[in-house]
């Protein structure tokens, strides 16, 4: 690292994850990966970025010798966060200690750091003529040592050249900008949360639940002074965090649940094997009856109607149940030949809904009861997987 620019190696020496996040680019940018950071309390959280899921045991060596070498004594922890590009979930998260951090050294950090006045006092003047009187004079009576995520930081340094230019006023609107900033990007990362089709599919859920955390995260990085803070920060990280309660809730409950889903999901993958090697009527019609209970028992289960799995598997049902009552509309109908009237009210869903081809018999449409079936078996098939993908 002696090579690289003396400012920037020791701002990242005091622990800015901006710097450790540039130092880091220089290397491993040319090789497809880009890196993030912030920090949370004493924790510096890096995330590693590329098209592909970052490998994770060369760039935890990587990131551990590179951090080493810096000393940090105000970081106690690091966390890195390997994902792949356009993910919201990390492929893998590993966490290490520093041994070089000083808890006293966090709290010395305000001198060091963007600093806001937030007070002043009186002290005494004196004239030529050693008559005192007092005016203001800025005291540091308290001071704000921000630690912000890469989203709402304005740089090292750029709280005291505020300070120059703007004093006190300056400071408040810096300040109330970077909550704004903060407010607006926890928004655009929670914009889609709840929004999924349906929401209660675990990976809906899941997504909701990470984008929640990143949202949370930036809203607490956020710097905070009492009085001046922007009255809807506190608000919405109340509201995110509700949000992200009930997803727990909800993921909690649905993992309570996955024994019974796939029980029911093995049930119904059975049929479809069975289909594959032949059926006859009266098996398929036992077959349809076990399913009917099967997915009735799993309906009464507490709001299972916003369940993907569940969803899927009364799909697949109600192709596999119409399937059924074709093929009893067929037997009932005239045996003897291996066709049915397209004109037929299952005959214009078959070509309306499945798509069945009809063939012109004896001047009339026809659809050949094979065609009819696997048609519907097809699409129930289709929603199996479905389930067992969710799943």
């Amino acid at each position: 690292m002696s090579a690289l620019q003396p400012n920037l190696l020791a701002t990242a020496k005091q622990g800015n994850p901006k710097a450790i996040a540039a130092l880091m680019n220089r290397s491993l940018n040319p090789k497809g990966v880009t890196v993030k950071a912030f920090m949370q309390k004493q924790r510096l959280n890096i995330f590693l970025e590329s098209a592909e899921v970052p490998p994770q045991s060369a760039l935890m060596e990587f990131t551990r010798k590179g951090i080493e070498s810096l000393a940090l004594a105000t970081v106690q922890t690091v966390r890195v966060h390997g994902r792949q590009e356009g993910s919201d979930l990390p492929s893998w998260v590993e966490e290490f200690e520093i041994d070089t951090y000083q808890a006293q050294a966090t709290e010395d950090l305000v001198l060091a750091k963007d600093t806001i006045v937030v007070a002043a006092t009186t002290a005494p003047l004196h004239s030529g003529k050693g008559l005192g009187r007092s005016v203001p004079q800025p005291t540091k009576l308290a001071v704000v040592t921000p630690s912000l995520s890469p989203w709402v930081a304005l740089g090292a340094g750029v709280g005291a050249l505020v300070l120059a230019l703007g004093g006190l006023g300056g400071s408040i609107a810096w300040l109330r900008h970077s909550q704004i900033q903060a407010l607006n990007q926890a928004a655009g990362l929670t914009q889609s949360v709840g929004q999924g089709d349906p929401p209660g599919d675990i990976a809906t859920l899941k997504t909701d639940q990470g984008q929640l955390q990143q949202a949370i995260a930036i809203l607490d990085q956020a710097p905070t002074f009492p009085l001046v803070n922007v009255a809807a920060l506190a608000t919405e990280q109340d509201t995110l965090q509700g949000q992200l309660t009930q997803v727990n809730t909800d993921i909690a409950a649905y993992e309570a649940l996955l024994p019974k889903l796939q029980a029911v999901v093995d049930q119904f993958s059975a049929l479809d094997s069975g289909l594959d090697v032949g059926m006859n009527y009266r098996d398929y019609g036992g077959e349809i009856r076990q399913l009917k209970a099967a997915i009735d028992r799993l309906g009464r289960e507490p709001n299972i109607e916003a369940n993907g799995v569940y969803t899927d598997l009364q799909a697949a049902y109600d192709h596999y149940e119409f399937a059924h009552s074709v093929w009893n509309y067929y037997i009932e109908s005239d045996e003897r030949y291996n066709f049915f009237p397209a004109a037929s009210s299952y005959g214009r869903v078959l070509v309306s809904t499945y798509n069945v081809e009809t063939m012109d018999i004896v001047g009339q449409p026809r659809i050949y009861l094979n065609d009819a079936l696997s048609a519907v078996w097809q699409a129930a098939s289709a929603k199996v997987e479905s389930a067992q993908e969710r799943l």
